[in-house]
């Protein structure tokens, strides 16, 4: 019996040794060419996270100095805004120095009347020595032409006209040409609805948006989803040798 019970102690350490083999064989540590792919994930991720360090740093920084330039503004523009004839804030847009068009035109015109030449005379200066890029955008009441018919089709192009119109005034006063663009909304972006008179009248409005640099840029959360799709194309399985 004890030479039977020798055989199988054999045998038995026998498959242990076979199979620890195998093991040894088919856990295979990972390959080469997907160690080079884990590092060079890690070095873009670590590039990532310096540039969003220095992103935040940037935005912090231009907003810091758009906080000061928003003061000065705002000084500067004291009796319109004591007046509710203008108003200057940072949003998300930017920097937004918003006028009521009674500020700059008569009813149904698009010429700069001298109160509204001389309230961006007192701003010039101030976005001359800028480098953001400025976007005039126009705004209309829903109400329809009629008195300037001749003059304007519709409430499109009287608000474009209108933004064309102070663009021109910068252009005269010497802001670069390359900062400068306008937009015209019409209607169709209303800070209230068109229910009252008042409220037609806050909808009737020039807004000057000083365009930081860190919007224009492409965001981290687009860089890292760019960097997220290489990633998942990227073998990311262990191969084993069998």
């Amino acid at each position: 019996m004890s030479f039977y019970f020798h055989r199988f102690i054999m045998l038995f350490l026998s498959t242990l040794t076979l199979t620890g083999c195998m093991a040894v064989r088919t856990t295979r540590v990972i390959p080469e060419a997907q160690d080079n792919v884990i590092h060079d994930l890690e070095k873009e991720l670590e590039q990532l996270n310096k540039d969003l360090y220095q992103a935040q740093k940037k935005k912090e920084d231009e907003l810091q100095r758009l906080r000061l330039v928003q003061k000065n503004l705002s000084k500067k523009l004291s009796e319109e805004i004591s007046k509710k004839g203008a108003s200057v804030q940072i949003n998300k847009r930017g920097l937004v120095i918003q006028f009521l068009a009674q500020v700059f035109f008569n009813s149904g015109s698009a010429n700069l009347t001298k109160q509204g030449q001389d309230t961006l005379s007192k701003i010039v200066p101030i976005l001359v020595d800028l480098q953001q890029d400025l976007r005039i955008e126009g705004h209309t009441d829903n109400e329809k032409i009629n008195r300037s018919r001749h003059l304007f089709s519709s409430n499109w192009d009287l608000s474009a006209m209108r933004a064309l119109t102070v663009l021109e005034h910068f252009l005269g006063c010497g802001i670069n040409p390359e900062r400068l663009a306008f937009a015209a909304y019409g209607e169709h972006r209303p800070l209230f609805k068109n229910t009252t008179p008042a409220n037609r009248k806050k909808n009737r409005r020039v807004e000057v948006v000083i365009i930081p640099d860190f919007m224009k840029q492409k965001s981290f959360e687009e860089k890292t989803s760019l960097s997220e799709k290489k990633r998942k194309k990227s073998p990311s399985t262990i191969s084993y040798e069998k």
